[in-house]
């Protein structure tokens, strides 16, 4: 499977019933050294222990080094691979609504993090977030089958969230979005898996409207208040970051490349690719081109 074909849709179930959650120490040995992309319902954390590992997120896009840390909400695609063969990583993979119930201190908060009403800051630095990272590396740690404590490992999550509101790192979206949109803010994660599922081919504004059932009137002021960007932007910059991640890792063709990545038009795609780089298809895989193959 290539790079960036349709993002796969992971269904595992996470850890066990004693230790719900799924650790994951990732090295040039592993199978699965280069992230596809993929999204599940589940919340992650990743850490980087050596190394440099490009990560995307959505529209985002992080080069992680070690002492920082990524929390990646449930439903957002994702995917990367490490700039080196040096890089080591680490994931823990949770679903939060089998840690917490409406028993748990704090529930209103984190219902409302599992509705995706409030989202929490995706990067932390132990040089500005020191008590937070310190309670994430005890989840890695009581989650790594070395240890094995999930009591622990609960605790430490639920700190780490306790210590991320009271900073208040996060957003909440139900106090910006208003109107119609209210109601559709808590769907966007079907919207981004969709446009990943179809962004080899042509997809129309009328389509992605669809997807949250508002007008492409309405649709574009949505998108534009929450990314940034204007929709059609939006999903050529991520076919760009997918073409990007090809140039890198695969031995294609830039021109099959361009075609698979969702660019009908070979020329067209190094222009607006020169643009987003700044610099030419070619010059950016003389300067990445990675043998490391993205996993299948």
């Amino acid at each position: 499977m290539n790079s960036c074909s349709n993002a796969i849709q992971e269904t595992i179930l996470r850890g066990s019933p004693d230790c719900p959650f799924e650790f994951y120490h990732i090295d040039k040995n592993h199978p699965k050294f280069a992230m596809t992309f993929h999204y599940h319902l589940d919340f992650e954390i990743i850490r980087v222990l050596q190394g440099t590992f490009s990560l995307y997120i959505n529209e985002r896009h992080y080069d992680l080094k070690p002492g920082q840390y990524i929390f990646i909400e449930g439903g957002k695609v994702h995917g990367g691979k490490p700039e080196n063969d040096d890089c080591i990583y680490e994931c823990v993979v949770f679903d939060l609504n089998l840690l917490f119930d409406d028993r748990t201190p704090g529930h209103g908060f984190l219902k409302k993090l599992s509705e995706h009403s409030v989202v929490l800051n995706e990067i932390y630095s132990e040089q500005t977030d020191e008590e937070i990272t310190r309670a994430f590396d005890n989840v890695f740690e009581f989650t790594n089958p070395k240890q094995n404590n999930a009591t622990i490992a609960y605790g430490s999550l639920l700190l780490a969230f306790g210590k991320i509101y009271n900073k208040g790192l996060y957003t909440s979206y139900i106090s910006q979005i208003t109107g119609n949109y209210t109601k559709q803010f808590g769907r966007l994660p079907i919207l981004f898996r969709y446009l990943y599922d179809n962004f080899q081919r042509d997809i129309s504004l009328d389509e992605m409207a669809n997807t949250l059932d508002l007008s492409p009137k309405y649709f574009c002021r949505f998108f534009k208040q929450i990314t940034g960007l204007r929709p059609i932007e939006y999903l050529n910059n991520f076919r760009l970051e997918c073409a990007s991640m090809r140039l890198a890792t695969e031995n294609e063709s830039i021109n099959e490349i361009a075609y698979s990545c969702g660019f009908k038009d070979p020329c067209y795609f190094a222009k607006i690719f020169k643009n987003f780089k700044k610099m030419s298809p070619s010059e950016y895989r003389r300067l990445n081109f990675n043998q490391n193959k993205l996993a299948n």
